[in-house]
């Protein structure tokens, strides 16, 4: 790429934009922001074709598009809680799960959907570990409503704050990809049982 220039500009969120997700087709562009809204763009006539309160309240950081539904997404934000949200339906966010360690609240900063099994999702935030649901067996009731969670065995129990700042899953779903402020980045087997130790680690950078 020699160079960049704008294209569009889309003015509509009255708050700092955290995150922008494009559908399959690249036709809608859905962004959410520190107004607590999320915005479904037609971006190439500059315009919102939908905009509703996300239901968070607090910070809206990422969206997860689910790759077998153009209609569906959910969000994930810094009060702890991810809503699935349905663009066909009259009021399109209703609440999954509230992300908690030992009745404590955990803000979000990232989600992903497991691209082999889109019933499943992952999250990462303001701790250590990261969680893997599945939207088919959440019970709060029951350990928090996790599948299973994951976290390099030497910071299970640091006292030094380690936040995971964005993690991905690969393409088929096998492997997940998790960044660490301040520490490193670390790769986890999905298909291990809960609590097993990473697989790779990455050094390197040096901050967040």
């Amino acid at each position: 790429v020699q160079k960049f220039r704008l294209q569009h500009g889309l003015e509509g969120h009255t708050g700092c934009v955290n995150t922008l997700h494009f559908n399959q087709r690249g036709t809608r562009l859905a962004s959410g922001s520190d107004d607590l809204k999320v915005l479904v763009w037609d971006w190439l006539r500059r315009r919102p074709v939908l905009q509703f309160d996300s239901g968070h309240k607090s910070n809206v950081f990422q969206l997860a598009l689910e790759p077998d539904s153009p209609c569906t997404f959910l969000s994930a934000g810094e009060d702890a809680v991810v809503f699935t949200i349905d663009l066909r339906q009259d009021r399109p966010a209703s609440k999954l799960v509230v992300t908690k360690e030992k009745e404590k609240k955990v803000g979000l900063y990232t989600i992903f959907v497991n691209p082999a099994n889109t019933s499943q999702f992952a999250v990462g935030g303001r701790d250590q570990f990261v969680r893997i649901y599945d939207q088919r067996k959440i019970d709060e009731n029951e350990n928090n409503g996790v599948l299973k969670k994951f976290c390099p065995h030497h910071l299970v129990n640091c006292e030094s704050k380690a936040n995971i700042t964005c993690l991905v899953y690969s393409h088929d779903g096998s492997e997940l990809l998790a960044s660490y402020n301040d520490e490193d980045i670390y790769l986890f087997d999905s298909s291990h049982s809960d609590g097993a130790q990473y697989s790779r680690r990455y050094k390197g950078h040096r901050n967040n």
